[in-house]
């Protein structure tokens, strides 16, 4: 393999300047409850690290041992929700209080680990990427366009001279929760909360199970907002995915997608295979808007190792309770 074919040329690097901190540490965790374990970063932090093979040109990194691979399953298996852990409401904002034993994500620089301290044998964990971050790349007016059109479709808005009035798609009737989002808190009853799958669906009971189009609303309203918030999660899939994972990583999802033939939703692109819609009001607890299963911590051993999953949170927050509508795409 030849690393030069995994590298980003000048050209097509983001234009922000070199990320502010060298080094991201986290400070002390308090003792979890017997059986349980808080979130917690590396014990040596996170380093900035310059490298093009992404297109940030920058990641933090730390060092992963595969060894401690079954303590780190456990670890993730039983993790709970720190104490005091809620976002509090001063002065017209909402403000969230750092995280003990985590360290804040920097927008747009991946955080990776590398195998054994290998830089060569990297792994993308996560990037979180904001407009704001986004905004120094070349295709940022398509990302915008696309970020734009989801938050219309998603909230809704009134009619233009243009434009006819586009309804939120929560509020759709017919929308058909998930099996595990079913059992809501019956005071909720009259909410728009819930989980539901919009691409797809499998049905139980043969082997596995096979994959179906996910059937919901069937007036013809909703089924084309519907394809139209899936065409435009393939179109942000395709634009912001090279930004957050290297370009290795990228050209062998790429690859496993085609040479598989993976089922996509959106586009004849690779792309992801379903797409989960939460809707939930700020100020629930999350196991009571969508669902004692879905809203606690669980593993899903339905998700695909291979794949790589995009999650697309859009908030309306303000004074009074709003709802906040993310889109998890695997």
């Amino acid at each position: 393999m030849n690393h030069a074919d995994f590298q980003y040329s000048s050209e097509e690097l983001s234009l922000q300047s070199v990320p502010t901190d060298s080094h991201l540490a986290y400070s002390v965790s308090p003792e979890p409850p017997p059986g349980f374990n808080y979130p917690l970063a590396p014990l040596s932090g996170y380093n900035l690290v310059e490298d093009t093979r992404y297109t940030r040109g920058y990641v933090y990194s730390a060092s992963y041992d595969p060894a401690q691979r079954e303590v780190h399953r456990e670890r993730l298996i039983s993790i709970t929700t720190p104490p005091n852990f809620h976002a509090e409401y001063a002065n017209a904002c909402y403000i969230a209080k750092p995280i003990p034993g985590m360290v804040q994500m920097v927008a747009g620089v991946p955080f990776v680990v590398y195998i054994k301290g290998e830089s060569a044998r990297t792994q993308t964990i996560g990037c979180v990427h904001t407009l704001r971050s986004l905004q120094y790349y070349p295709d940022y007016d398509d990302i915008l366009a696309a970020c734009v059109r989801l938050a219309k479709l998603t909230w809704g808005c009134n009619a233009t001279d243009t434009s006819p009035e586009i309804q939120p798609i929560y509020k759709h009737e017919g929308l058909k929760l998930n099996a595990r989002s079913s059992a809501r808190d019956s005071m909720h009853h009259d909410s728009y909360d819930g989980s539901f799958s919009l691409a797809n669906t499998v049905l139980k009971g043969d082997g596995p199970g096979t994959v179906l189009p996910a059937v919901q609303a069937n007036l013809s309203t909703a089924s084309s907002q519907i394809r139209t918030v899936l065409e435009t999660l393939h179109e942000l899939r395709r634009l912001v995915f090279p930004k957050c994972v290297s370009k290795f990583e990228h050209d062998v999802t790429e690859f496993h997608s085609e040479y598989n033939n993976t089922f996509s939703f959106g586009g004849l692109k690779p792309n992801g295979s379903s797409v989960q819609m939460n809707a939930s009001s700020i100020g629930e607890s999350l196991n009571t808007a969508i669902g004692e299963i879905q809203g606690n911590w669980h593993t899903d051993l339905h998700d695909d190792f291979a794949a790589w999953t995009l999650f697309t949170l859009l908030l309306r927050v303000g004074p009074s309770k709003h709802l906040f509508s993310p889109f998890s795409t695997h």
